[in-house]
């Protein structure tokens, strides 16, 4: 896929220059980041120590001599090229400053302990917005679809949930778009639903756009990504075809079934058969509403991104700003920004980069096998069974939870290659899983790997996909026949 790749100027070093990442390597070894994973191409090349600054301190690079010169924004302008400074001298000092993440993780690499210096998103195909960051002194500056996730709070291999980020007294109500709003339900009626969220005040939604409500009772014993899963699904229709009721769990086991027609802060209102019940706040766990989903982002959508809270809220960035301490997001359907003091921010994931989440790709094919007669059909974002997606001692927000013998076919559209960390779920898979695993590319077996078993190390799985068209991920019957086989294909991805 063309794909034109926005990075900002200028190293000093003779025969070091910007890469563009779909060019072949240059021809002389160049300085990788010390924050580079091994193994994947550097598509951003610095000189380490910095050898020059420009006028305001800030490192100036250069292309190496004969490549291409590559564009990017420094934020917020865009489109200029930095020209080195003849007059500064070499030795200065190396940039300062930068909001202190975790980890920065992209298409290519993670970065450890660097400060973010600017991110945008403008919501247009054609320049997307640029992150750029304090690498050890170095500034990095790439097009936002490079990145995946910032932490900012947590590291990576120890990041809490939504749900352990929530106050204990804060509901969560969840979005037709997908958002998280947690904290106290403070007001409403029959047309809008009022969240006072914590640090950002009360926001108004329209009852039509809420797809869930989950009190403090219901975020107990269950996580965030099997919630979401149920409540964004379509319940089944009515007898004869009639449409799908809104459904209400209350903590004495009873449902509820109906529309809902106001929400309060005392409980909400369903218009049933035999007329409107009230349902108290304090006795309800879960309610799924059955208002329309939006359209997913097409393939060819520009980027946007989840910026996940402290306290536990997601909100969609259509557009976005971080300038200085505060982000300012522009939601859908909303003209005004919303700011975000950048203390309050946990994590940002950018959606329909360059890295696409197989958990959210429907595939072409769901096939399972049963061993006897029992089915266990894949699940996406948890494991098998419905539970967190754990391998070792740690948990993956993303992946495919499957149970021997599965088969998952998927189209790879303009995908250049697939991630995977495979293994058996360590809180679901018992002592005596033992499978077979093996992923296809139009047909061709590309990786395999017979009689895993639980606690080995995981499979790390990276394959070019050389203009492929099908992906195929299967998990056969291994020593024991399908006794506790059950697999995640976790953090798996297609990358663009």
């Amino acid at each position: 896929m063309p794909r034109r790749v926005l990075l900002t100027a200028v190293l000093l070093a003779a025969g070091v220059g910007w890469l563009r990442a779909d060019a072949p390597p240059p021809s002389a070894p160049t300085t990788q980041p010390a924050s580079a994973a091994a193994g994947f191409p550097n598509p951003f090349v610095r000189v380490e120590p910095p050898q020059a600054a420009d006028a305001d301190g800030v490192m100036a690079w250069l292309p190496a001599a004969g490549a291409e010169t590559a564009v990017a924004p420094i934020l917020p302008s865009a489109g200029t090229t930095t020209q080195p400074d003849a007059a500064s001298p070499a030795g200065a000092a190396r940039i300062t400053g930068g909001q202190p993440v975790f980890a920065i993780r992209t298409v290519d690499r993670q970065y450890g302990q660097v400060g973010v210096l600017g991110l945008s998103i403008t919501g247009q195909v054609s320049d997307p917005g640029s992150l750029e960051i304090n690498d050890g002194g170095h500034r990095v500056i790439m097009p936002v679809d490079h990145a995946v996730r910032l932490y900012m709070k947590d590291p990576p291999e120890r990041e809490r949930s939504a749900f352990e980020r929530m106050p204990d007294n804060a509901s969560a109500v969840l979005l037709t778009n997908g958002e998280w709003l947690a904290g106290l339900i403070s007001g409403g009626d029959e047309r809008r639903v009022q969240i006072a969220v914590s640090g950002l005040g009360e926001l108004s939604v329209p009852l039509r756009r809420v797809r869930g409500i989950v009190t403090p009772a219901g975020r107990i014993g269950t996580g965030v990504a099997q919630l979401e899963r149920m409540l964004m699904s379509d319940p089944a229709p009515g007898p004869g075809g009639a449409p799908a009721n809104d459904t209400l769990q209350l903590a004495n086991g009873e449902v509820i079934t109906g529309t809902v027609i106001a929400v309060k802060p005392e409980g909400l209102t369903v218009q049933g058969p035999l007329g409107n019940l009230e349902a108290a706040m304090d006795v309800l766990t879960t309610a799924r509403l059955v208002n329309p989903l939006p359209a997913p982002p097409t393939p060819d959508a520009p980027p946007s991104a989840w910026i996940e809270l402290t306290n536990g809220s997601r909100l969609l960035a259509e557009r976005l700003v971080w300038d200085k301490a505060t982000l300012r997001v522009t939601r859908p359907g909303q003209t005004e920004p919303l700011l975000v003091p950048d203390h309050q921010v946990a994590a940002i994931e950018i959606v329909n980069g360059r890295w696409q989440w197989l958990d959210s790709r429907p595939p072409l094919l769901n096939e399972h096998r049963p061993f006897m007669t029992v089915r266990w059909p894949a699940r996406f974002g948890v494991n098998v069974i419905g539970g967190p997606l754990r391998i070792g001692d740690r948990v993956y927000r993303h992946g495919i939870g499957v149970h021997s013998a599965s088969r998952l076919v998927f189209t790879t559209g303009q995908a250049v290659r697939f991630h995977c960390l495979g293994g058996l779920d360590s809180g679901a898979a018992g002592p005596m899983a033992d499978v077979d695993v093996q992923v296809l590319i139009d047909g061709q077996v590309r990786f395999q790997k017979t009689g895993v078993k639980a606690g080995e190390p995981l499979l790390q799985i990276d394959l070019d996909l050389d203009k492929a068209q099908k992906l195929e991920l299967l998990v056969e019957f291994g020593g024991n026949g399908d006794v506790q086989d059950r697999f995640n294909w976790a953090d798996a991805a297609l990358v663009r």
